[in-house]
């Protein structure tokens, strides 16, 4: 499973990225919609 994590705090981002990770789930990190769409396209 990937998961697509978009959020402008960081900490908050790696956070939740560190807690989905522990449970062998693939990551991909975004600041924005922008990012994210670009992540995604």
């Amino acid at each position: 499973m990937k998961v697509l994590v978009i959020d402008d705090d960081e900490k908050s981002r790696k956070l939740l990225s560190i807690l989905l990770t522990e449970k062998n789930i693939e990551i991909v990190q975004a600041t924005n919609y922008k990012d994210a769409f670009d992540k995604i396209s």
